[in-house]
C-alpha cells in the first residue's frame, strides 16, 4: 500500500509538469487583435538551452504575423523586470470563422506594451518551411 500510494504521489511530477522558471504571465488585450487570412503552423519544437543565471525565466518561442506571413520568434531565458508580464500569442476564430491574432507583448503594471527584454540565451528549433521564416 505505501509502495502504491508513493508512485501515486510521484506521478503528476513526471506528466509534463515544466521545471523551468516561466515569465508572470499576462492577458492579451483586444485592440491586440488584427485579423489574419489564415492560422499558424503548429508551434515549433525547441531545444532550450541551459539557463544561463539562476535568475533567468524561459519565454517560449512562438509565432509573429509580418502581414503577409508568421514568424517563429524563437524561445529565450531573459531577465524579466520587476512589474513586468509576459502576453502570450494568441489565435480566436470569431463565430463567422475571421480569424484574429494577438503577438505576444511584455506589459508594465499599467497593462502598457513595454519593450521585451533582451534574450540571454535562444532555443534552437528543430524546423521551418512554407508558414515563415525562423528568427533565430
Amino acid at each position: 500500500m505505501h509502495v502504491v500510494l508513493g508512485v501515486f504521489l510521484l506521478t503528476p511530477m513526471g506528466c509534463g509538469r515544466s521545471v523551468l522558471a516561466l515569465t508572470p504571465r499576462a492577458q492579451v488585450k483586444s485592440d491586440d487583435y488584427m485579423a489574419v487570412p489564415f492560422p499558424p503552423r503548429p508551434a515549433l519544437v525547441e531545444i532550450v538551452p541551459p539557463k544561463p543565471r539562476s535568475d533567468a525565466v524561459w519565454v517560449d518561442g512562438g509565432w509573429d504575423w509580418d502581414g503577409d506571413r508568421y514568424r517563429w520568434v524563437a524561445g529565450s531565458w531573459v531577465i524579466a523586470p520587476d512589474g513586468v508580464r509576459f502576453a502570450r500569442w494568441v489565435i480566436v476564430r470569431r463565430s463567422d470563422g475571421q480569424l484574429f491574432f494577438a503577438p505576444s507583448v511584455w506589459r508594465n503594471a499599467n497593462g502598457d506594451t513595454v519593450a521585451a527584454p533582451a534574450a540571454l540565451a535562444r532555443a534552437k528549433t528543430t524546423g521551418g518551411g512554407a508558414a515563415g521564416a525562423i528568427d533565430e
